[in-house]
């Protein structure tokens, strides 16, 4: 239990619970924890570079730490930081990886994310069946951004169209996202 009690301890000085606000000591623990294998750790510790100490660089070293444990939250933010340009300019490739990464692991808001990628970021015309099905995943999830620009998609569909996007992202659904990808369902 050790490594989970330094994690909210570096926690609980980072969020001022109990106290002042004391980033040093939050640093300290984070760093102890993330040392100890804790995969939020690291993530926290991504925060408060990006946040605090505005270093985006040190911050994705962090993020990446945390995504190689398989923390869904920090393969979107990783994600977030391409889509934003936070390390120079805006990398859609790189972006929509580390999206594509939380969204299979069932982060609603990296599904949401994904589907605003597409939609905004394609100097060809979007995959509207694509937004449609990672939209459909956070709906199902009970994200509620994602069910309002769904109705949106679904007006921009073609009957045939609608009818695969509604089937393909069942079969997403069915998967655990597991399996999304747009082209065709798998029998």
């Amino acid at each position: 239990y050790q490594v989970d009690a330094q994690f909210m301890l570096g926690l609980m000085y980072f969020e001022g619970q109990g106290g002042a606000v004391d980033l040093s000591s939050a640093e300290h623990w984070l760093k102890q924890s993330s040392d100890n294998g804790h995969k939020e750790a690291p993530y926290i510790l991504g925060q408060l570079y990006l946040d605090q100490y505005h270093n985006p660089q040190q911050a994705l070293g962090w993020y990446k730490v945390s995504a190689d444990r398989k923390f869904a939250p920090a393969m979107h933010q990783i994600g977030m930081i391409y889509v934003n340009g936070q390390l120079g300019e805006v990398e859609v490739v790189k972006a929509d990886f580390w999206l594509q990464q939380a969204a299979a692991l069932g982060l609603a808001e990296a599904q949401v994310d994904l589907a605003t990628l597409e939609y905004n970021h394609r100097d060809d015309e979007a995959d509207l069946i694509k937004i449609y099905i990672w939209l459909a995943a956070a709906k199902h999830q009970g994200n509620e951004i994602a069910a309002k620009r769904l109705q949106m998609i679904s007006q921009k569909l073609s009957q045939p169209q609608l009818n695969q996007a509604q089937a393909l992202s069942l079969h997403c659904i069915q998967s655990l996202f597991q399996q999304c990808q747009a082209a065709t369902l798998v029998p």
